[in-house]
């Protein structure tokens, strides 16, 4: 299936479809790819190549690097409200992003070099 790609601003923001950033840097293990809900309201997450996530059904609209990350695996460790959300560092970002094919594919090289480009250290 298609990723979902739509221009905000006159920038060009693809559907996230990425592994599990914080299981890579804590398994050195690449995980499967997915699409990736806002776990506030399950909308989807899109990637701007501003590198800021954008939520589907309301206003969340951040930097990445002010995001963290869960998904089920036992990798993550759980808060004391029993959640397993975690920071990625930028590198690994980077490398899970620069990775993602289908992501690429549907926003192209220009896309993954602007996002890059906006990333920064975090």
């Amino acid at each position: 299936m298609a990723l979902k790609t739509y221009k905000k601003e006159g920038m060009l923001f693809v559907e996230l479809n990425i592994a599990c950033p914080v299981c890579y840097e804590e398994t050195d293990q690449m995980g499967p790819t997915s699409r990736w809900m806002h776990n506030a309201c399950g909308g989807s997450i899109a990637l701007g190549e501003n590198a800021y996530y954008e939520c589907s059904h309301h206003d969340a609209y951040e930097h990445v690097g002010k995001w963290a990350y869960s998904c089920p695996s036992p990798n993550h460790p759980v808060d004391s409200r029993g959640n397993r959300f975690v920071k990625a560092s930028s590198i690994i970002f980077t490398h899970q992003i620069s990775v993602a094919g289908q992501m690429v594919e549907t926003g192209g090289t220009e896309w993954l070099i602007k996002v890059l480009q906006n990333l920064g250290d975090f």
